[in-house]
């Protein structure tokens, strides 16, 4: 059984990442099994002797290099009886040691002659040969599952697989691997069992007697997957395994901080590749400390568990530092350092050595390329402070009850080490890398720079708390980004600096009154999605009742806290600027204009204008592939008149410009800029839209100054805003302070790297996608159903009259002045159709029900529609869908998957809701 082993069987004897996969591979396992088995016949007629040759030669002639090892402190907790009993020198230790691995290595010799018989007895016939069939096969199934896991990672990073779907196959795959490990230990239980069993009576009949207890822990609990190894064949405790010499493979001490499988503190993992070049030069030593780690670790496991053990280990940080000195110093030999020269070859690595390095030091990310080159050298010093250093930070690492081990996520809390501010604030550049802080938990994000939407601007929070940027740019918040936060969580501050951090937010809060000071108070009919910044959607069962949207109820769209307010809103300016379209920076002419000049020098124009965030509906998108942005549903909308100043007129009297002259200079873009700004950043909200659309007298752009008859509420831009009619509600700039003509569209976030759409085949837009995708500026054809909602229970007397049919109302609406000719509505997917009718309400103009009551391409309002269909039966459900059709013929596709983009904008398939009619 041991000479078919890949791992020795117990709490390591797979460490590999999650499977996908339930496949068992068999084949795998007898080419697995042969491979081993020929191994094993090389060894016991030649490599055991050869191998005991030259490590006695190597060992006594690097005398001087072990002696070096006395520097490093092996001293364990004081709780720790066994240490106690033998509390013996530094330098006897090292000395046993020696020798015991010494005598380890002659003995080691006799392994061939009773190896056969051994593996006889030890077997029990066919059903120890079934469970060693078994056991290959679980374990050749996960070598299987851990290629499978890495081609799913390989698609996500090539953008052949989407976000979510790579999470939910990687997270199916994580939960697959475990219930394959399960079943792998159940295996070796039983067999470890077995291999007592068969050790006791073995051993009473054929063993000589055992090896005198050596080292500095004392006498040796027998690991039992090793109980039935000859007493003189495995070291003393100090060594705590047998020698394993078919596998030959690099050691690799790993945080529990590391990225792909934070929960598994010591990983002794090899490729094909490397074994074999590990096998031809001199990587013998390097495996035998690799076994000897792993051993010393599962030991301690399994006599120490908790939390209460990290507590007495922790006066071996010393001994980390003493390890890390000693590395440095072996990295000088050049000619014993072969097998050592990549730092991701071993890394030492201490939960709190300094204020400096400690997060560093917490941390291991290998190197495939590095593991590579380092791995096909030999190095019997390096090998010799690998075994020390590992043996040391490995009983630091083991602090974990293994009967309630935490679940191996990325981000948990509970297994990443402690880091402070000072050493976060050091990661600041690209150089240095990007750290950030979010709740107290430190995410290194450099790979990720290259695909932030909002490119570099991810460096102003590095090495910085990211929270308060976040309250500005709340769409951080969604789930969806916090699970991609989470993968490159890296470690915890310590509490101490968890307190100073939130002393700091206090005190910012109190010096300027906090960003969102100037708030306003707000209906509590709103239904908030986000409440700093805040934003909120109109409430859909009261929403059909009229057809100018109340103030208290329109939907709330605030990309940035709302801005200090001038109290009085005739004497608020805007500054007017024509750029030089040679020089974005320069400004050939500039003058002001007061909201009091608007009122009096301009005709006071009124327009019914629909707005609505370009996110609406959004949810119903997310549902069918995940889409970035605030979770809008269907009442992101509201409809009001609008009233002010003809933008085109204001340009003409005060510049002379029209659209003629404007393009002749080589004006091709005006540009609109807020007062609510990031004062983190010092840019301000901002939007532009091409001088055809701004200077045409027939597309109706407004510096509105009053909202349905009345001044504009804060929330929604006062003291004046700029209406885009048939635009997506991201280009009506509120609180309006600059309006510049210039060659260039705004370079605001908003107008250059959001409110863009996509192909449905990109999942990930990177900061390039979005440089070159046009600008959104107008709305397709939508409807939505506001009454029933989805999931509605229906009953007689309430929400199904005396005919038992269902009262349908909703809204629609389309873009760049189209207006709607129609709604229809099915209850049987499309099948047959019904035309909806238009509503009548007393707060509507008086034609609101003929199409054209606006001008053909000023149709900027929406029409309100309801219908009837047949109810369901007592205890059925019917699914209700509506589109419309425009007057350009234009229609709401069906499904989502023509429409669907990564940002989630212009939702408008065909709206679906169930209601179910009770019984």
């Amino acid at each position: 059984m041991y000479g078919q082993q890949p791992y020795p069987m117990g709490s390591h004897s797979s460490p590999m990442p999650p499977a996908t996969s339930q496949s068992s591979g068999g084949g795998g396992s007898t080419s697995f099994d042969s491979n081993v088995l020929g191994l094993l016949r090389n060894m016991e007629r030649e490599d055991l002797q050869k191998l005991n040759d030259q490590t006695i030669e190597t060992l006594i002639s690097d005398d001087t290099d072990l002696n070096k090892l006395q520097e490093v402190k092996l001293t364990e907790s004081a709780t720790n009886r066994s240490l106690a009993e033998h509390n013996l020198s530094q330098q006897s230790r090292i000395e046993q040691g020696r020798r015991a691995l010494i005598s380890a290595h002659k003995e080691a010799a006799d392994l061939g002659r009773h190896h056969r018989e051994l593996t006889s007895r030890l077997s029990g016939g066919q059903q120890g040969e079934s469970l060693e069939t078994l056991h290959s096969l679980l374990q050749s199934a996960c070598l299987e599952a851990e290629e499978k896991s890495d081609s799913i990672l390989d698609q996500f990073q090539s953008k052949r697989m989407s976000l979510p779907e790579f999470i939910n196959k990687y997270t199916e795959a994580r939960a697959l691997y475990h219930t394959r490990r399960a079943k792998t230990d159940k295996v070796t239980e039983i067999s470890n069992q077995r291999i007592v069993q068969a050790s006791s009576a073995y051993r009473t009949t054929n063993m000589p007697p055992a090896m005198p207890p050596v080292g500095p822990f004392g006498p040796p609990p027998v690991p039992p997957q090793h109980a039935a190894m000859p007493p003189y064949y495995y070291p003393p405790n100090y060594y705590g395994a047998p020698l394993k010499f078919e596998f030959l493979i690099p050691l690799r001490v790993l945080s529990s901080s590391a990225t792909k499988n934070q929960a598994q503190v010591i990983r002794c993992h090899g490729d094909k590749k490397r074994e074999d070049k590990s096998r031809s030069n001199g990587g013998t030593f390097a495996a035998v400390t690799a076994s000897v780690a792993m051993a010393t670790v599962a030991r301690k496991r399994k006599k120490y568990q908790g939390a209460k053990y990290l507590r007495q280990l922790k006066n071996l940080t010393g001994t980390a530092v003493c390890c890390r000195q000693l590395l440095a110093a072996a990295s000088k030999s050049s000619q014993r350092l072969n097998a050592f020269s990549g730092p991701s070859q071993l890394r030492v690595l201490s939960s709190s050595v300094t204020k400096e390095n400690q997060a560093q030091v917490n941390r291991c990310h290998g190197d495939k390329e590095r593991q590579e080159k380092s791995g096909s050298n030999g190095g019997t010093f390096a090998a010799v402070a690998a075994t020390a250093a590992s043996v040391a930070m490995a009983t630091v690492a083991v602090n974990k009850d293994t009967n309630n081990e935490e679940k191996d996520t990325p981000g948990n809390a509970a297994n990443l080490p402690s880091v402070t501010l000072e050493e976060v604030a050091k990661h600041n550049s690209l150089q240095t890398g990007v750290w950030v802080i979010y709740q107290n938990t430190v995410y290194d994000v450099t790979n990720f720079v290259d695909s932030h939407p909002g490119g570099e601007k991810i460096l102003l929070a590095a090495g910085k708390d990211v929270e308060p940027f976040w309250d500005l740019y709340a769409v951080h918040k969604s789930p969806h980004v916090l699970s991609i936060l989470a993968e490159y969580a890296i470690a915890r501050l310590t509490a101490a600096d968890a307190l100073e951090l939130q002393r700091r937010k206090a005190s910012e809060q109190s010096d300027d009154g906090g960003k969102f000071a100037n708030e306003p108070k707000r209906s509590p009919l709103l239904v908030p999605i986000n409440k700093r910044p805040y934003n909120a959607m109109s409430p859909p069962e009261i929403l059909m009742d009229h057809y100018y949207t109340p103030n208290a109820i329109h939907f709330v769209r605030n990309h940035l806290p709302v801005p200090k307010l001038p109290e009085d809103a005739n004497s608020h300016r805007v500054k007017l600027d024509l750029k030089d379209p040679t020089n974005e920076e320069k400004v050939n002419r500039s003058l002001n204009v007061t909201v009091e000049q608007l009122r009096n020098d301009f005709p006071r124009v009124s327009y019914d204008v629909t707005l609505a965030c370009a996110g609406n509906r959004r949810n119903e998108m997310a549902q069918w592939r995940q889409a970035r942005g605030l979770e809008w549903r269907q009442t992101a909308v509201s409809n009001a008149r609008w009233t002010g100043a003809p933008l085109h007129l204001v340009l003409k009297k005060l510049f002379g410009l029209d659209l003629d002259k404007a393009r002749k200079l080589g004006y091709r873009h005006v540009q609109f800029e807020g007062m609510d700004g990031d004062s983190i950043t010092g840019d301000f909200y901002g939007a532009s839209v091409p001088v055809e659309v701004a200077l045409d007298e027939s597309r109706g752009l407004l510096l509105a100054y009053e909202m349905n008859g009345e001044a504009i509420p804060a929330d929604h831009g006062y003291p004046l805003r700029v209406i885009v009619p048939g635009a997506i509600g991201a280009r009506s700039v509120k609180w309006l302070c600059r309006i510049a003509l210039s060659r260039q569209e705004s370079s605001s976030f908003w107008q250059r790297r959001d409110y863009k759409t996509f192909q449905p085949s990109l999942y990930t837009p990177t900061v390039e996608d979005f440089v070159q995708a046009p600008a959104q500026l107008y709305w397709p054809v939508v409807s939505a159903i506001c009454w029933p909602p989805d999931g509605h229970v229906i009953r007689d007397g309430y929400g199904a009259d005396e005919d038992e049919v269902v009262q349908i109302r909703g809204y629609a609406f389309s873009g760049a002045g189209a207006g709607v000719v129609r709604v229809e509505v099915t209850t049987d997917d499309g099948n047959t159709w019904q035309l909806a009718q238009w509503c009548n309400l007393d707060d509507a103009p008086d034609d609101v029900d003929d199409s054209l009551h606006q001008p053909f391409g000023q149709r900027w309002a929406w029409r309100l529609w309801e219908a009837t269909v047949p109810a369901p039966k007592p205890g059925q459900s019917v699914t209700i869908a509506c589109k419309a059709v425009d007057d350009n013929g234009n229609q709401q596709p069906e499904r989502w998957s023509s429409v669907w983009n990564a940002r989630g904008l212009l939702g408008n398939a065909w709206h679906r809701v169930t209601v179910k009619r009770g019984q």
